[in-house]
């Protein structure tokens, strides 16, 4: 599982998503979860939260998280098999983002589409175009990579539907509230 690490303390809706699908896998038995995580201050106490005592492994990547993600939005590198051992899987991104990868199958949990309903008020304000600017290359080249995309509710399952073509059958609903 990718994570951001500045997402674990004090968490809003996806942190705090994010926090608790990472500690509730890593709580299955037949759930081999190990943890990625950029370089960036928070990282070594959100490691420590994370990993269960030490018992989920976690593996620091050697860039920041804004510089890992604007290269995995434009390029398909770098790849983190490197740090992966074995032959697949699955990685996982608890939010809207998809990791590189030539040996494993990708999931991510897409949260909110808000920036591209164009029948919200907010639509045309200057921040919302800012927003979904950044946002639109993150949002089609996950949906792209993608094998399973999760979604937080019926409702954003229909609108990712309506909005980017994603056929319903590579989504599946997981909902907020994993404790």
């Amino acid at each position: 599982a990718y994570v951001r690490p500045e997402n674990v303390f004090n968490p809003t809706g996806v942190g705090k998503h994010q926090v608790h699908m990472i500690r509730e896998l890593g709580r299955l038995p037949d759930v081999d979860l190990r943890i990625l995580m950029p370089r960036h201050p928070a990282a070594a106490r959100a490691s420590e939260c994370l990993s269960d005592g030490g018992r989920i492994p976690v593996w620091m990547l050697p860039w920041s998280r804004r510089l890992l993600e604007l290269m995995w939005t434009y390029l398909p590198f770098p790849t983190v098999d490197r740090w992966l051992p074995g032959a697949g899987g699955w990685i996982y991104c608890p939010f809207e983002m998809c990791v590189p990868t030539r040996r494993h199958r990708r999931a991510a949990t897409f949260h909110c589409v808000n920036w591209f309903e164009k029948s919200l008020p907010w639509y045309g304000l200057p921040e919302t175009q800012r927003v979904r600017r950044r946002m639109e290359p993150v949002f089609r080249r996950c949906l792209a990579r993608a094998d399973r995309v999760f979604t937080v509710s019926r409702f954003l399952q229909g609108r990712m539907a309506d909005l980017f073509g994603v056929n319903p059958a590579r989504m599946t609903v997981v909902g907020n509230g994993v404790e």
